[in-house]
């Protein structure tokens, strides 16, 4: 049968059964078919034609097409996809394949590198899929489970940064927390410790996200997987609340605090470096740091002392950088959430009937924010890779194949806040 004589058939039965101002636009594709056409001349044809497949006419013709801004962000998505993955793999084997590399620091880093590879294995596919095609097929199950698991992924983000910022903060300002020992034991359960707070704090989106249907092109419903709150809006907007001070406010503050407590005391050890520099031998033999951080006998202790003050410059102000990053990318997700939440949320009710009303942010404004969210997935262990000399140096024996040797290979069971680990 003739396409155009078919189109025109499901669509004159399309007008029949819905209301004139709900009525379709009518396609390009048609537009060639004489409107005044008599329908009795063709009636026994079209009466041939199945509903099944009238509904596949009409739902090529009228279903979302995929726009140039979409294929922008597909492109741009797989990208990150690809520069993340590498990076934070890149991390991940510098700190499990060297033993040199399993210092406190770097096992948070390797944390934070294992939350941010995971987000681009199982989240991101899933973004870039309804891109593609935004009628969600992958279920129910896999709805909630994506939800939470993204929100899992920032609380062990953010919560890393904070714990490492703590580490740091011990280690040079709290005078190595009176050289009490952290074995191995404690720092796993640090880090499982952090996993499981995300996890709690986001685990009410199980029960958030659903799998809801919506006839936007009169034909055929098209599934969305999106937080629906059983319908009660007030919930959501307490929790965007909850996850906006636990998540961004209060540790970007705690972190701000802690960090100027560590500039401040290397700047003085700095400076009290270079004024033993500057004096007399006889004087400088003298000398004794009223901090106990410094006490120099010999031109080389002097020269021991520099270099992991310069070293503990090195690994915070990386750390500075990843925080001040975070905090960068990750708020205009939450300016949008809250946009989104409080001032259209009691617009969208749980039957999605209001779901135009911020079509414009859902399109296009939020999936702007979720790239910039990637961008610092990314970006992390760019950053670990670049700054740390370490990592550098680690990263171009991993090249060369030069791994340590299998006797040195066991991992240290037992890791001190020491004032002369090197942490660069």
């Amino acid at each position: 049968m003739n396409p155009q004589i078919e189109s025109w058939c499901c669509f004159n039965r399309l007008k029949n059964n819905f209301p004139q101002e709900k009525t379709p636009v009518q396609s390009d594709s048609i537009k060639t078919t004489n409107d005044t056409m008599n329908f009795v001349f063709f009636e026994n044809i079209c009466n041939q034609i199945t509903e099944q497949r009238c509904q596949q006419i009409l739902y090529m013709i009228l279903k979302p097409q995929t726009s140039k801004f979409q294929i922008v962000l597909i492109i741009i998505f797989i990208l990150l996809f690809l520069i993340g993955s590498t990076g934070n793999i890149c991390v991940i084997l510098c700190v499990t394949l060297f033993r040199n590399m399993r210092t406190i620091s770097h096992v948070f880093l390797l944390n934070l590198a294992c939350s941010d590879l995971l987000v681009f294995l199982i989240c991101e596919p899933f973004t870039i899929a309804s891109l593609i095609n935004p009628d969600w097929i992958f279920g129910e199950s896999l709805c909630r489970l994506n939800g939470v698991f993204q929100g899992t992924s920032v609380g062990v983000s953010i919560l890393t940064l904070t714990s490492v910022c703590i580490e740091r903060y011990i280690v040079i300002v709290g005078k190595g927390f009176n050289q009490n020992r952290f074995n191995f034991r404690h720092l796993i359960c640090w880090v499982v410790g952090i996993w499981i707070t995300s996890f709690l704090i986001t685990s009410p989106l199980l029960q958030a996200y659903e799998v809801k249907e919506k006839n936007l092109t009169f034909i055929k419903p098209t599934r969305y997987c999106m937080e629906t709150w059983s319908g009660k809006n007030n919930r959501k907007k307490v929790f965007t609340t909850i996850i906006f001070i636990l998540f961004y406010l209060l540790p970007l503050i705690f972190m701000l605090i802690l960090y100027s407590k560590v500039g401040n005391h290397l700047r003085r050890s700095t400076n009290t470096l270079i004024n033993i520099e500057n004096k007399p031998s006889a004087k400088r033999l003298k000398t004794q740091d009223t901090n106990n951080v410094i006490s120099t006998h010999s031109m080389s202790k002097l020269n021991s002392i520099k270099g992991i003050n310069n070293t503990r410059q090195r690994i915070s102000k990386l750390l500075m950088i990843l925080t001040l990053l975070f905090a960068i990318f990750w708020l205009p997700y939450h300016v949008t959430s809250f946009i989104i939440d409080f001032i259209f949320g009691s617009n969208i009710d749980n039957n999605l009937e209001s779901f135009s009303d911020v079509g414009w942010l859902n399109v296009y404004v939020y999936p702007m924010t979720q790239i910039l969210a990637y961008v610092n997935n990314a970006i992390n262990p760019l950053c670990t890779l670049i700054i740390s000399k370490k990592f550098r140096t680690t990263l171009n024996q991993m090249r060369k194949c030069q791994f340590a040797s299998s006797s040195n290979s066991k991992l240290t069971k037992t890791l001190y806040y020491s004032q002369t680990v090197n942490y660069g």
